[in-house]
């Protein structure tokens, strides 16, 4: 049988290049290339004719919704969107879109999304899904990336009580207030829960505005900590503080934070951070 054709989109190259690994170990897929941007992916979509697209949602200028409003919808492939934001991906597939894969991709959850790809396809049913798809595209207005809904409901600026990640081969539910602390590496953060750690596809400022006010706090450019479970501030030399954690971890204070974190430790700190 013919392989389906497959073109990845996304504007980071670890994550193009991870889909990539995860397709070509799947011999009924054959990549036809790559697009490092949404104007790129129309671009190749209209010239290459791929069975299936492997789309981002959040890219800059030109998202995953922009590049889809910008074909006909009848010229539309198979499209499965891969997003880092959990909460947007639950709601805005209830349409029932093709699939998502959330990021960092899981092996065995990207299987599972391959075998369905690979079903609907071999079915020819790719026009039902279209329809579908066009319920979700036709809302979004324009811009470089929707704004994932907050949780829980309440407003725009509403806090967050919980984040979905990825845990081997499911995806978990860790609940804000049982999150110890967090650590920021580049595009992705170390959230350390109480029993378990995980990784999470976000930046740490931008997880920090999603967090309870009074609850968190940005002890270091890299650091968040939860003061629930703050045990003791220790001193370190004659002007460093350590903030140690119920859990044994250890975290410098930043000297730019010292006094404020300080501050939000006395009762009558109120939401301040």
């Amino acid at each position: 049988m013919k392989p389906f054709t497959a073109l990845i989109v996304d504007d980071e190259a670890l994550c193009r290049k991870g889909i990539r690994i995860l397709l070509e170990a799947d011999p009924d897929f054959r990549i036809l290339g790559e697009c490092a941007d949404g104007r790129e992916a129309v671009r190749d979509i209209a010239r290459l004719k791929p069975d299936v697209v492997f789309l981002d949602i959040h890219m800059p200028e030109v998202g995953g919704f922009d590049v889809l409003k910008a074909l006909p919808p009848e010229t539309w492939p198979l499209v499965v969107f891969v997003t880092a934001y959990d909460a947007y991906a639950i709601r805005a597939f209830e349409v029932r879109a093709m699939d998502y894969v959330l990021k960092p991709v899981a092996r065995a959850r990207f299987a599972a999304t391959l075998a369905g790809v690979k079903n609907r396809l071999r079915e020819k049913s790719a026009s039902a899904f279209g329809a579908s798809l066009l319920e979700l595209v036709s809302g979004w207005t324009g811009g470089a990336a929707p704004e994932p809904p907050a949780q829980p409901a309440g407003g725009k600026n509403a806090p967050i009580d919980r984040l979905l990640v990825d845990d081997k081969d499911a995806h978990r539910i860790v609940w804000v207030k049982d999150i110890v602390w967090i650590e920021g590496a580049d595009y992705y953060v170390h959230i350390h829960a109480r029993t378990k750690s995980y990784l999470y596809r976000e930046r740490l400022k931008n997880l920090e505005r999603r967090l309870p006010a009074g609850m968190f706090f940005r002890v270091h450019k890299s650091a968040i900590i939860n003061l629930r479970f703050l045990d003791k501030l220790e001193k370190e030399g004659r002007s460093q503080v350590a903030a140690v954690l119920v859990s044994g971890a250890r975290i410098k204070v930043s000297r730019s934070r010292k006094e404020k974190l300080f501050a939000a430790c006395r009762p009558d700190a109120g939401g301040r951070r």
